[in-house]
């Protein structure tokens, strides 16, 4: 739609002006790194979460159980941020749903065989991980000109869309080299200081 209303106007949009012209560039791969590495965790947690819990200790209902959790905080949790970002828009909320994912992908790994805190542990981390990318894709679109969000903010998802295909494969790389629970959930913390 932007490019035919430019070509109606006589001008051109060109796609790398759009996302790294006037000062985007940092903001545009900020944004990117972001999408890819938050979808990516979700996505890994989605599709390997009830296998590594089996990996450690877990029976295959408990860990269905906990699998529950993680779905319902996430919509729960993301409603509550989503609703606290349009009170009073700060990006300290996305900051702290990061804090957040990373203290409690580590508290996982302390809670041993208790489905009850690891059901508590997982809501939570689903609440600050759908948070953050429902955050991101309400963020992005504040970067771009009203006549080029489009193309901003679908690049973005796009980067989002490349972390959710490499998220199983990864998953299935650490869980057929033998890494732990543990290792995994551990794995996904550089992801989070990054993203």
């Amino acid at each position: 739609a932007a490019r035919a209303a430019a070509a109606v106007e006589g001008r051109k949009i060109k796609t790398l002006k759009v996302l790294f012209g006037e000062g985007r560039a940092t903001a545009s791969i900020l944004l990117w790194v972001g999408m890819f590495g938050t979808t990516l965790m979700t996505y890994l947690l989605l599709n390997w979460l009830p296998k590594l819990l089996v990996n450690g200790g877990f029976s295959k209902t408990d860990a269905s159980f906990v699998q529950i959790f993680f779905n319902v905080g996430s919509a729960i949790g993301s409603i509550f941020l989503g609703w606290m970002m349009q009170r009073k828009p700060r990006r300290s909320i996305l900051f702290a749903c990061y804090l957040g994912i990373a203290a409690f992908l580590y508290t996982l790994t302390l809670v041993g065989h208790s489905v009850v805190l690891a059901s508590w542990d997982v809501a939570i981390i689903g609440t600050f991980l759908l948070g953050a990318q429902y955050i991101l894709y309400g963020l992005t679109p504040l970067f771009y000109r009203t006549e080029t969000r489009g193309t901003g903010s679908g690049a973005s998802v796009a980067a989002g869309r490349l972390g959710s295909a490499t998220a199983p494969q990864l998953g299935g790389m650490l869980v057929a080299a033998g890494a732990s629970f543990g290792q995994v959930m551990e794995s996904l913390l550089p992801v989070t200081a990054i993203s």
